[in-house]
Parts: structure tokens; C-alpha cells; sequence
């Protein structure tokens, strides 16, 4: 287990704080299942990885990305990627995380990856 970094704007920050938010998608991959990362003090590690397009990310997973609906998340991408924009075939990845205060509930002091 390696604790990585993974930055975050604080919009986004905030909806993992508030528990709105447990993955994020990106262009490359941060680390490996079970390294963790910190968002103002709240230890997170990371689940799985998986690759999708943003299309599937946009349709399926934009709750789980903190937003409201398809076209938020579509929105928020290109206000992030803003010479790309949202390029629905773009392959990226996709980082599934949970608060290890969460994780040491559910299964105990074992190591989760």
C-alpha cells in the first residue's frame, strides 16, 4: 500500500467530504487498488481502477462522480479539459475509492485492496 496523491478542485473535494462522490475518472492512472490518498484530512483508498470511455462514465457513473446528471458531468469534463472538451469515445480511467474510516468499519483492521 503507497500513499499517492490525487488532486482535486474543491467543488469536488467537498462532494467526497459530503459522501456525494466516490470515484473519479481521469486521463491516466494514479496509483493501484489498495494505495491510499488524502482530501483535507480524510484518508481514502483506492478500490479498483477500470478503463471506460466517457460516454459510459457520462451515462452511468456521474452520480458516483458527484454530479447531478449526464449533462452536468459533461460539462464539468470540458470545463476541466477545456482545449479538449468532452470527447465521448475518450478512453480513461476510472479510480473507485471509499474513506478507509469506512472501510476498517465494514471488514476490520484487515488490509482491503
Amino acid at each position: 500500500m503507497t500513499e499517492i496523491e490525487i488532486p482535486f478542485r474543491a467543488d469536488m473535494a467537498k462532494a467526497i467530504l459530503e459522501g456525494r462522490k466516490s470515484c473519479t475518472s481521469r486521463t491516466k492512472q494514479y496509483g493501484e487498488p489498495g494505495d491510499t490518498f488524502q482530501v483535507q484530512g480524510m484518508r481514502l483508498q483506492l478500490l479498483r481502477i477500470e478503463q471506460h470511455v466517457l460516454a459510459y462514465v457520462s451515462s452511468y457513473l456521474y452520480g458516483a462522480e458527484g454530479t447531478n446528471s449526464p449533462q452536468e458531468f459533461e460539462e464539468l469534463w470540458a470545463e476541466i479539459h477545456p482545449r479538449r472538451g468532452f470527447i465521448e469515445d475518450e478512453a480513461v480511467f476510472t479510480h473507485f475509492f471509499e474513506p478507509v474510516d469506512e472501510l476498517e468499519r465494514k471488514y476490520g483492521d484487515i488490509e482491503v485492496i
